[in-house]
């Protein structure tokens, strides 16, 4: 069994998704596999990497709940009219937009035989190939996750290990899955993101005595400031005009 399973997803329409499943399968090391999840026609599996179908049915239930809730809801703590809403953080409610990851993440640690699942966005791009024991680095024995913290908004989810053997692993999923399917999600105040989510669960598993790596200490920005920075970037929009960038 090997140790990490790298999963991600992405839409056909980004096509720079294929060159990031590429980059990891030409620079990881042998301790790691590669899972794809996509709405699509699946590829041929390769050596390390494996596609699979996501859960459509389940992702159409939920946008098919939330997406009239988020057309006729103002978010909480948020004037509808105000700059905020309209402009800079409107995202901030999407959650139909960033709930294919977390749909992706919940089949792959359900399903998946290897110890970590480390999830990459599929606009990161590795660049240099790092070993075994710089992966094994990332994480600390006893803590749940390893993720990216900044100091002044939510987390950077781009890049986030899992320990599925901790004790924490199914009581997680379990609370957010039921954020998803049973319509909670909106109850988070600070925002209904992947990030939001993943923020709320840092909070409430911490005040249940479970602990967590922040690959980034109050970084603003959060992927130059980890250890990431040494193999791989994360483009976020620059990456569909082939700019080069990294994470804010």
């Amino acid at each position: 069994m090997q140790e990490f399973n790298i999963v991600t997803t992405f839409a056909e329409k980004h096509k720079w998704g294929h060159d990031m499943v590429t980059s990891c399968e030409k620079y990881l090391p042998s301790n790691c596999t590669i899972s794809v999840y996509l709405d699509q026609e699946l590829p041929e599996d390769r050596e390390r990497v494996k596609y699979y179908k996501l859960p459509e049915e389940r992702i159409q239930k939920f946008k098919e709940w939330f997406v009239p809730i988020k057309n006729s809801k103002i978010p909480p703590n948020v004037e509808c009219n105000s700059d905020v809403y309209n402009k800079n953080l409107y995202y901030f409610w999407d959650a139909d937009r960033f709930c294919y990851k977390v749909y992706a993440m919940n089949e792959a640690i359900r399903s998946q035989q290897n110890r970590y699942m480390v999830w990459v966005d599929a606009d990161v791009l590795f660049e240099s190939a790092p070993s075994n024991e710089w992966m094994k680095s990332l994480i600390n024995e006893g803590t749940y996750t390893s993720f990216l913290h900044r100091k002044t908004r939510h987390a950077e989810t781009g890049f986030v290990i899992f320990d599925k053997e901790h004790s924490y692993n199914d009581g997680w999923w379990d609370t957010v899955m039921d954020l998803y399917d049973n319509g909670k999600i909106t109850q988070i105040e600070s925002g209904w993101t992947d990030s939001h989510v993943h923020d709320y669960m840092i909070s409430l598993s911490t005040k249940n005595g479970v602990k967590h790596t922040r690959l980034s200490k109050n970084a603003t920005h959060a992927w130059n400031e980890s250890p990431l920075i040494k193999h791989c970037r994360h483009f976020k929009g620059l990456r569909a005009n082939n700019e080069h960038g990294s994470n804010k």
